[in-house]
């Protein structure tokens, strides 16, 4: 790639604009990840007047090179030049946030909106541009922007928009909580032992009152999780605007770096006080367990915290008894009873969404794979590092896979002919490989059994990784002593499991030794139908698919190839990375030979 653009470049030099215009238009930068090689290609762009192509090629080095403002300033003035002040403002807004002693930058923002004819705005963000930089020309700038009423948002919460968000903002049922402030300042949350209805939910959206919902569902599971964000209070009331506007600007980065870097599906909402909110919204119940974790574990990936910033993650706790509540958090949208302020979805550039209850409606969930592939890929990342969980949080038990990782569980031939001679272990084993799930009293089989053998701990932390709501204090650091669970007490701890399965094996007991599975190892015979073979043969069906899913991806791409060249009128074309030849066998089958 970097010698097709170099010589584009060359053909520029030497005046001849359409043989470059012709290569550039075949230079694809989809996979590219240098931003420097991004913006020579924008360079080659704006010089041969592509200014749909320049566009996309400077926000694909602004992504890779997020610190690099200048790109963020060349951007914005492309979309100025363009008359496309919409963009351009989501531009301007940015880099006075980021840098807000920006004359430039404040000027241009509200020359933006000067020219949307938002004329209001424009004379607010001149008088924050004073603050901001202390430029008195801006109070000029500022009595020039005529008197003007900002248009009613016709964004109505209808019914789909109420119906939606009751569904993803649903806790404890059978009862909400109501916000209340008084003269004073002091606010607080009085329960309502009623239903969180559609009706409940629309005034709410509308600001007849501010709802908070107990995240804890009657089950232990939770529909949502949030992170909260938030600034001392106590230093909201005595800081100046500008102090304030740069430390909630500060804090607002660090919750977008946040959710850009988690790579799942978060939401960033304004609380309207004092902070910000960062939501998890589940395409279905799962435990607070799970959904704790993996709210700590973003967390815990973005960094400390700016100083002084409080971070709670909601819920709060993985259970709750049948008569308790648990801790509550404010549903999204509402009016803060103290500030007056509505909370404010934001967008990937920390803008607000201007049409927030028809952005409900295209809200996208994350699924329980993603979770579970998200804690898996952070699990192994703490097992390397040796790191605690979440900022502020007692250390857990350091995870002792990090010492297993040449361990194969499927090439484990103790394990597996264990597996294959035991049924309920077999069963448990599948249960957490195949269906990423085991309960507490069946992982505690699998401890005192497993746990046991020689390359116990690495089997039993490989079958309780995957399953998500396990706590991490339950892998084993080393190999357990003394006598393993009894086949008496598996079947009294799981009779759901047991009573299902030909559990009755019969063994030749020595003197001092009771039923245990681990007696199946005594015994010489051979296991035909392993769970290794099973695997095995798996494997194989699905490599097989895989390898007729990549023939048709072929043929597909032969085929175009060939359309090509027959356009081209020839059998052979130099590419950036070599001689591309097309071959004809006797049979009229079309292959392709590449030459470096």
């Amino acid at each position: 790639m970097d010698a097709l653009v170099t010589s584009i470049e060359s053909l520029l030099r030497q005046g001849q604009e359409e043989q470059a215009r012709e290569k550039l238009d075949t230079l694809r930068t989809d996979g590219c990840e240098s931003a420097d090689l991004h913006v020579r290609v924008a360079d080659l762009c704006q010089e041969l007047g592509q200014d749909t192509r320049l566009v996309v090629e400077l926000n694909r080095a602004f992504a890779l090179a997020p610190d690099r403002l200048e790109l963020l300033r060349r951007l914005g003035q492309v979309h100025t030049d363009g008359g496309r002040y919409k963009r351009a403002l989501k531009c301007w807004k940015v880099l006075t946030e980021r840098t807000p002693s920006d004359v430039e930058a404040w000027e241009e923002l509200g020359a933006a909106l000067a020219s949307l004819e938002r004329h209001e705005e424009a004379r607010q963000v001149y008088e924050q541009a004073e603050q901001a930089t202390g430029d008195k020309r801006f109070q000029a700038l500022a009595r020039e922007r005529p008197a003007a009423v900002r248009e009613a948002t016709v964004d109505e919460p209808g019914e789909a928009v109420v119906a939606r968000f009751t569904h993803l903002f649903s806790g404890r049922e059978g009862v909400y909580a109501r916000q209340w402030a008084n003269p004073q300042g002091e606010t607080g949350y009085s329960p309502i032992h009623e239903p969180f209805t559609p009706q409940v939910a629309r005034g709410h959206l509308l600001g007849r009152h501010t709802v908070g919902n107990y995240v804890l569902r009657v089950d232990n599971t939770v529909n949502f999780a949030a992170i909260d964000l938030d600034l001392p209070r106590d230093f909201l009331t005595r800081a100046s605007n500008k102090e304030a506007f740069e430390r909630l600007r500060e804090l607002r980065v660090y919750a977008l770096k946040m959710c850009l870097e988690s790579g799942l599906i978060l939401y960033l909402e304004e609380s309207g006080f004092k902070g910000f909110h960062i939501w998890f919204l589940f395409a279905q119940p799962i435990p607070a367990r799970v959904a704790r974790r993996l709210a700590t574990a973003v967390a815990k990936r973005a960094g400390p915290p700016p100083a002084g910033v409080g971070l709670e993650v909601f819920p709060k706790q993985v259970d709750v008894p049948p008569d308790g509540l648990g801790n509550l958090i404010k549903l999204p949208l509402g009016v803060h009873r103290v500030t007056g302020r509505k909370g404010e979805f934001l967008d990937e550039l920390g803008l607000p969404i201007e049409k927030p209850y028809t952005w409900i409606l295209v809200l996208r969930t994350i699924e329980m794979d993603e979770i579970r592939a998200y804690l898996e890929r952070v699990s192994e990342s703490d097992a390397e590092t040796g790191e605690e969980l979440a900022p502020g949080q007692p250390a857990r038990p350091a995870d002792p896979r990090a010492a297993f990782f040449d361990y194969h569980f499927d090439s484990d031939l103790t394990t597996q002919n264990l597996l294959a001679r035991c049924c309920v272990l077999r069963a448990l084993a599948e249960k957490a490989l195949y269906h990423n799930q085991l309960n507490h009293d069946e992982a505690r089989v699998v401890i005192h059994t497993l746990g046991h053998l020689e390359t116990g701990p690495q089997a039993v932390n490989v079958l309780l990784r995957k399953a998500p709501e396990l706590d991490a204090s339950l892998y084993l650091k080393s190999r357990l002593r003394g006598n393993p669970m009894s086949c008496a007490k598996i079947r009294a701890r799981l009779p759901q499991v047991t009573s299902h399965l030909p559990c009755r094996c019969e063994f030749d007991l020595e003197s001092g030794l009771y039923p245990s599975p681990l007696l199946h190892l005594q015994s010489r015979a051979q296991a035909s139908a392993t769970l290794q073979f099973r695997t095995l043969v798996e494997d194989y069906l699905r490599s097989g698919k895989e390898l007729r899913e990549a023939s048709e991806r072929h043929a597909v791409y032969t085929q175009r190839l060939t359309e090509w060249f027959d356009q081209a009128g020839t059998e052979e074309l130099k590419t950036s990375v070599g001689m591309l030849r097309r071959i004809r066998s006797e049979d009229g089958q079309v292959s392709f030979s590449l030459e470096m």
